[in-house]
């Protein structure tokens, strides 16, 4: 569980004049990380940036310049940790998260964040200590696994954060509450809120469902710089509190601020949110993050896979989200021609503010010249074997579909990067039924990019989740896709179908957590324990309803045993084994003895073989000894570190029966004949982004 504190902001502040003292800054930076399009999260960051010279210092011998900016992340939810490392900002220079509603489209992203906040990263030290703020019990039964020492401030009671940068105002405001919303509490919970008598201060209930107004004033005496506030009102239920809140008319009558509006588009658009707007001053700025704008984050994994697609348009099919890349334009900033009370702002652009001006910056490098000839030029120089490959490919028979059909989803090991999402496979068994292997960080997002308007019929085919094990690149992802399979019911108005998860004896504490966030889960989930099915003999309603012959698992040499590696045996003959993350294992290749096809991790190269064992992991040549004493018929190796294949390239060429895999490959079990021939390009690819986008 993720171990916290609750401090009120006066027990982490002294005085100010004891603690920090205020800087001169040269500008002021907000920036839309993502805008919730194509299930992705609303973030904003902002970035103070102070106007001094900072000289180097030296900490446990490494020599480092600290940083000269200060930055502040309003939410977090699934994939900011890889839009942060495909954008320009850097993950570890963030030391203060604000929350502005508690749900998993919000916090969902912390765990991925955490992952790397106690490494020296990039030249820089940082300390350790992250501050969470947000609304009251934000992180109850928020399960995260170890992280870092943290610092929860209940943003509902305390009124301010103040620190040598800036100070950010908190107003809290409260939903109105139906029957509707009481169902599952407790009768004293529900009495409680509705017979609350205290003035000034609300129902317990009612602080947790809280949003938060942040309102963001650079410190200092010569500041010109304007006011920023970051408001979120999630439905509508909301509206009579924002109108009637007496600390935001304050506000709403000062000069010079700008408004950055997180909510959904259904809210901005009701008349009463319109009423609110037009209170403030007429000065002031609002700009919408609006869900239904695109998201330019994807532009380089969409250049990617159009440059597989050209290698097989059936194993690299187009990514739908791709698809109307140019069919909006943006207004960012009033002009004197535009009357709209509400802007625009698309994810990947940056206000900043300096020297009395206002301009606008893209984070995202230039994908359109940078990586898209960077890619051209890789094509260029194996031309000739390309053509070739080409060639081959289209002479291949597929009319027919051959199961089991495996969608990479996420192929890397530990963190996602540019290449690489985190773990998480579909395998079709048959037309009717699908499996995910393994659910890591942003996989629904990554579902949402590869089948697009299939999403929700892609969601109902799924019948079973088997989890490895509980690490967080394997397991962050769960709560979005349950609670998007059970939207996809709800969208054709049938009974949710319960999915069957296979985990380890801690799945029922995660289930519990998720259903914090996503209600009804416990009634759409059907949990089955991995130990139970080591016996071949064990046969559950799994076996009957997924047409299996065997579902078997064996004990992973990995996270001290709470670990599984799964063999899936079909009623039409195929056999899959897939490792999860182990090391090399006499019991796994015992199961998956001559199996028609083997997905096994190869997390390190062969030089970082120490790494490998002191993190329970495999290298791939261990990775290719297993599938070799296995006599796997084709073996696909997954589940990469960012450098893994740089240093493997002779050994993986050297494999005919070795496919590496990548996000958004789609293979069906004869495309496995063929598939070893991508790999030098493959490796060619890898290579590039490692050394381009590092």
């Amino acid at each position: 569980m993720f171990h916290h504190v609750r401090v009120r902001i006066s027990q982490l502040l002294l005085p100010l004049s004891e603690t920090v003292r205020v800087r001169n800054f040269s500008k002021l930076q907000v920036s839309v990380i993502s805008n919730g399009g194509f299930s992705t999260p609303k973030s904003i960051l902002v970035k103070v940036v102070h106007a001094e010279k900072q000289e180097k210092q030296c900490i446990d011998g490494r020599y480092y310049t600290p940083k000269n900016y200060k930055s502040y992340l309003f939410n977090c939810g699934e994939g900011t940790k890889r839009i942060y490392s495909i954008s320009k900002h850097k993950k570890n220079a963030i030391e203060d998260i604000f929350i502005t509603v508690t749900n998993w489209e919000n916090l969902g992203g912390l765990k991925g964040l955490f992952t790397e906040r106690v490494k020296y990263f990039e030249g820089e030290f940082f300390r350790k200590e992250l501050k969470l703020y947000g609304p009251e019990l934000m992180l109850d039964r928020f399960y995260v696994g170890k992280a870092p020492v943290y610092s929860l401030v209940n943003a509902t009671m305390d009124s301010f954060h103040e620190d040598e940068h800036v100070q950010i105002k908190f107003i809290p405001f409260f939903p109105e509450l139906s029957d509707e919303d009481f169902k599952g509490y407790p009768p004293s919970v529900i009495d409680e809120t509705k017979n609350w008598k205290i003035e000034g201060v609300q129902p317990k209930m009612k602080r947790r469902m809280s949003s938060i107004v942040y309102i963001l004033k650079l410190r200092g005496e010569n500041n010109t710089q304007p006011a920023i506030m970051i408001l979120d009102c999630p439905d509508k239920r909301y509206l009579s509190s924002l109108l009637e809140s007496e600390d935001l008319k304050k506000y709403q009558s000062a000069q010079g601020t700008y408004v950055f509006h997180l909510s959904p588009t259904s809210v901005v658009e009701d008349p009463r949110y319109k009423t609110f707007i037009d209170r403030f001053h007429s000065s002031n700025e609002h700009i919408h993050v609006k869900e239904t704008q695109e998201q330019p984050f994807h532009y380089p994994i969409s250049t990617i896979q159009t440059a597989l697609n050209e290698l097989d348009n059936h194993v690299f099919p187009l990514l739908p989200s791709s698809a109307n890349r140019n069919e909006h334009k943006y207004t960012v900033l009033r002009s004197k021609m535009n009357k709209d009370k509400v802007l625009s702002m698309t994810s990947g652009k940056t206000l900043e503010f300096a020297n009395n001006s206002v301009k606008m910056i893209n984070n995202f490098r230039d994908v359109a010249v940078s990586y898209k000839n960077g890619i051209q030029k890789l094509q260029n120089a194996d031309e000739k074997y390309l053509g070739s490959v080409k060639e081959f490919v289209k002479k291949q028979k597929r009319d027919k579909v051959v199961y089991p059909v495996i969608t990479f989803l996420g192929t890397g090991a530990t963190t996602s990067t540019l290449l690489r999402n985190v773990t998480g496979i579909y395998l079709e068994i048959d037309p009717d039924a699908a499996i995910l292997l393994d659910c890591g960080e942003g996989t629904f997002m990554q579902m949402y990019h590869h089948f697009g308007s299939e999403t929700s019929k892609m969601l109902r085919k799924l019948k079973c989740i088997f989890i490895s094990h509980l690490h967080a690149d394997h397991i962050v992802g769960l709560a979005s896709i349950l609670k998007q399979r059970h939207l996809a019911f709800k969208e054709i108005g049938v009974p949710v179908e319960p999915v069957d998860i296979i985990g380890e004896d801690d799945m029922t504490s995660l289930i519990y957590t998720i259903e914090y966030f996503v209600p009804n889960i416990l009634q759409e989930t059907v949990l089955h324990v991995s130990r139970n099915f080591r016996s071949k003999r064990y046969m559950s309603e799994i076996h009957t309803k997924l047409n299996l012959q065997e579902l078997t698992t064996v004990k992973a040499l990995h996270n001290f045993g709470r670990a599984h590696s799964v063999s899936i045996k079909h009623d039409s003959g195929w056999h899959l084994v897939f490792s999860g993350d182990t090391m090399p294992s006499d019991s796994l290749i015992r199961l998956g003895f001559r199996c028609d096809i083997l997905i096994h991790e190869a997390t390190f190269s062969t030089q970082a073989a120490a790494g490998a064992k002191k993190s329970h992991h495999s290298t791939v040549e261990e990775a290719v000894t297993t599938s070799k004493r296995m006599k796997a018929k084709k073996t696909i190796l997954t589940h990469f570190s960012p450098q893994t294949l740089l240093d493997e390239k002779k050994l993986i060429l050297s494999q005919t029966d070795l496919t590496i895999a990548m996000d958004h490959m789609r293979l069906q079990r004869s495309d496995l004949e063929y598939t070893p021939l991508f790999n030098p390009f493959l490796l060619e690819l890898s290579n590039y982004t490692f050394y381009r986008w590092r």
